[in-house]
């Protein structure tokens, strides 16, 4: 029979972490050691589940700390389960997980992978390495006690407490900056998402960015997570507005697509953000038509990234002036989120204090 953790002694567990994580009590170097290991990995997932395994093992030493699912075993349990308990408790304890949001393992590798972590299949070639440290690392765990893996547990949230108010001060001292006129804040966002897409990840930053300047709720997918819509505007329990950012060369088939992934979500309003480096136009308003004859979505298309910023500007109730105040602070916390390299939040910080430094008005 699976192992079912108890919320209530997970809590119990994590704040003596937490106390100990905090305070100058040695803790073991070959635990900061790895976990340090496991935070440069591509894929920022195996903090979180690090972490995970880490309570879970230290909350029940019975637990099979190769498990991602319960049936991994007659000791299987939840990975899952407790990774979304710590993502619940990381802003009350002051901790970043790697990824942000709700469900931290809904990503590649862990989205519906092997019951057991050592048996994961199609493995990306830059995160193996990583992943064979990581089933090295449980293996290890396997043999530690309790207050061992308290200890071990302890290592990663003083790391990861670092991580968090490094980049809270990074936010902060962006928000800071009087970013300049609504013109000069386009430009800027414009150059910075076109000189290195990432991946795409510069974009779906900028646009879940600018979209947090006009909305309360707004998800931002994490890289590699398989569910549709990069971006969701919710309003409740609806999504309002589904959002797919391509940067690289799209046609009228990728906005039908979005239209189809829109609709399977009860969403009747699409936005295709298709600022790829060469994009050639795409016949907007015979996609609309045929989105709306076949699924009944309405769906737009952006070609630039000044044209996302003049829709979204021209139907928010805040002026231009006001989402020029707050975007750079918002896209530095959406990189960070979004994991963008070291080397692009130095860039954007650079760029949005050049601004001040030229005393723009």
């Amino acid at each position: 029979m699976a192992i079912k953790l108890n919320m209530g002694s997970l809590e119990v567990v994590l704040d003596r972490a937490a106390a100990i994580a905090r305070s100058d009590e040695y803790l073991p170097e070959e635990w900061l050691h790895r976990v340090r290991r496991i935070e440069r990995s591509p894929s920022k997932t195996y903090v979180a589940a690090l972490g995970a395994a880490l309570l879970a093992k230290a909350s029940d030493p019975r637990v099979n700390t190769l498990a991602r699912t319960a049936k991994a075993g007659p000791t299987g349990y939840s990975l899952r389960g407790v990774a979304e308990f710590m993502a619940a408790q990381a802003d009350r304890y002051g901790y970043h997980m790697g990824v942000t949001g709700q469900w931290p393992l809904n990503n590649s590798p862990f989205y519906r992978n092997a019951d057991r972590i050592d048996r994961f299949a199609s493995l990306r070639s830059d995160v193996r390495p990583f992943h064979e440290d990581f089933v090295r690392y449980l293996q290890d765990l396997a043999k530690l006690t309790a207050e061992q893996a308290l200890l071990a547990l302890a290592a990663f949230l003083r790391l990861r407490m670092e991580h968090a108010s490094e980049l809270r001060s990074q936010v902060a001292a962006v928000a800071e900056v009087r970013a300049g006129s609504y013109r000069e804040v386009v430009e800027l966002a414009t150059l910075f998402c076109t000189e290195d897409a990432e991946g795409g990840k510069r974009g779906q930053a900028l646009t879940a960015a600018l979209l947090d300047c006009v909305y309360d709720e707004v998800d931002l997918a994490g890289i590699n997570n398989p569910r549709p819509l990069d971006v969701r505007v919710r309003y409740g329990a609806r999504i309002a507005l589904g959002v797919e950012v391509k940067q690289q060369p799209v046609g009228e088939e990728t906005g039908l697509q979005l239209a189809a992934s829109a609709r399977s979500l009860d969403c009747d309003k699409a936005l295709l953000v298709a600022i790829g480096q060469g994009q050639p136009p795409i016949d907007r308003d015979g996609l609309r038509a045929r989105a709306l004859a076949r699924y009944g979505v309405l769906i737009e298309v952006v070609e630039a990234v000044p044209e996302l910023f003049a829709s979204v500007t021209l139907h928010a109730l805040q002026t231009a002036s006001s989402i020029a105040q707050r975007f750079p602070a918002a896209y530095a916390e959406r990189m960070q989120e979004h994991d963008l390299s070291g080397r692009a939040q130095e860039r954007w910080i650079s760029l949005v204090a050049g601004l001040a430094a030229l005393g723009a008005p």
